[in-house]
């Protein structure tokens, strides 16, 4: 069974699994194999059936065909051709009291509400949330940055955010700096102005982004700039 699927003989790993999938010493990883098997040959309402009646213990695998299943059935214009994942990561997050808003496909500054001190924009897939200094007004933010922000987010999945600008908008009076914590930011963050925000984003929501390293980092720089005038 071992050589057989390294050797990717599908059907012939599915064989022997299949003899042994009810020896309970065996049993765990001839379930493995064959639903893997089953995976690799495409079989992918297969892998969602073995792993309904395996108590869901290949969630990930059976997310992963059905993600495929959607794209072959070419569901891509709502939203529904989605990973599984993602969908239930956008039913979990949270939405503003005044949840009655409906998506604007044609004027994104629509799409953009205040409470208190968060900033709100629907999308096709829920809502989108970034909590704001106290002082943020969303009456005197430039329309031209929420445009922005919507493409930034959206294009090119959704076409219609792609949008001409006012060009407008005057300069602030403080630099800032998209700050990743990696080297080339970490770089450009020491020749900027002292007065420069660095802005990290930090998801509420666990993804696979690892923030260890930019933590260390960040509170390092804090660390120094107490110390000096950083």
């Amino acid at each position: 069974m071992r050589r057989a699927y390294n050797k990717g003989d599908w059907k012939i790993a599915k064989h022997h699994a299949s003899k042994i999938i009810n020896t309970p010493k065996e049993q765990e990883l001839a379930r493995s194999v064959l639903i893997r098997a089953c995976w690799n040959q495409k079989e992918y309402s297969e892998v969602i059936h073995l792993n309904s009646l395996w108590g869901n213990a290949f969630q990930e695998l059976s997310d992963n065909a059905e993600y495929s299943l959607q794209i072959h059935a070419h569901i891509s214009t709502d939203g529904k051709s989605q990973h599984p994942r993602i969908m239930a990561l956008h039913r979990s997050q949270p939405s503003p009291e005044k949840s009655d808003v409906e998506w604007n496909g044609v004027d994104m500054v629509q799409n953009f509400i205040q409470e208190g001190s968060r900033l709100w924009m629907i999308h096709p897939h829920g809502w989108t949330h970034w909590d704001m200094p106290t002082d943020f007004a969303l009456l005197d933010t430039h329309p031209d940055l929420l445009r922005l922000t919507a493409e930034l987010l959206l294009y090119p999945w959704h076409k219609s955010t792609r949008s001409n600008l006012e060009g407008t908008r005057q300069l602030g009076t403080l630099p800032s700096l998209a700050f990743s914590a990696g080297t080339d930011s970490t770089a450009a963050a020491l020749i900027m102005p002292k007065n420069t925000i660095l802005g990290y984003h930090r998801r509420n929501f666990e993804g696979l982004l690892n923030h260890r390293n930019a933590d260390r980092l960040l509170e390092f720089m804090r660390n120094e700039k107490a110390k000096k005038s950083y």
